[in-house]
């Protein structure tokens, strides 16, 4: 005859045994968000030109430094994170900076990202992105979208000092910056 103590040692082992397997089952969902988002943010270095930097992707807190090279803002803006509030506006607004450098096909070397959100160059489905991207898996979704199904050449096509995103009229050249060799006077 089993007794109410066997019963309830049973659920007991019950609980403990759902509850290892639901760790086990969270542990390997973060560790896939983990690993599809370094190799999109890899993948996006590749792309826009920063591949010497693709390892950094794997290190958790320094690949935002890399995530600010990829959007054009500069490094010192990640002093922003440890300011409590703004750091989720400056969050979006770095996601929103990848997105549009993806999405927005105009060269981005002669100014920084905060100044094309003066200029009015981020468009609204940058930012509505940026908003969303804070949340993980939609980050790692839509970061893997923009690195993998982006189609662009590969550094090995691009011309020499191209200054326009990989990918965008890769045929056409009217977008890259050519200097004229100066005469230094003495």
């Amino acid at each position: 005859m089993v007794g109410f103590d066997d019963i309830w040692s049973g659920i007991y082992l019950l609980t403990f045994l759902a509850s290892i397997v639901t760790f086990i089952i969270s542990i390997a969902i973060v560790l896939a968000i983990y690993v599809i988002g370094s190799m999109s943010l890899s993948k996006m270095a590749v792309v826009t030109g920063h591949g010497h930097n693709k390892l950094i992707a794997w290190i958790p807190i320094i690949n935002y430094w890399l995530m600010c090279n990829i959007a054009g803002i500069p490094v010192w803006a990640l002093l922003l994170i440890f300011i409590p509030g703004v750091d989720v506006l400056f969050l979006i607004f770095l996601n929103a900076c990848i997105v549009n450098r993806f999405i927005n096909p105009q060269p981005q070397s002669n100014y920084t990202s905060t100044e094309a959100i003066k200029l009015g160059n981020i468009k609204a489905e940058s930012l509505f992105m940026g908003f969303f991207m804070t949340v993980p898996i939609i980050r790692t979704i839509l970061l893997a979208y923009y690195a993998f199904y982006y189609h662009a050449p590969s550094p090995v096509e691009m011309p020499p000092n191209s200054t326009m995103l990989p990918g965008r009229n890769p045929g056409d050249n009217s977008t890259m910056q050519q200097e004229e060799p100066r005469q230094v006077e003495l």
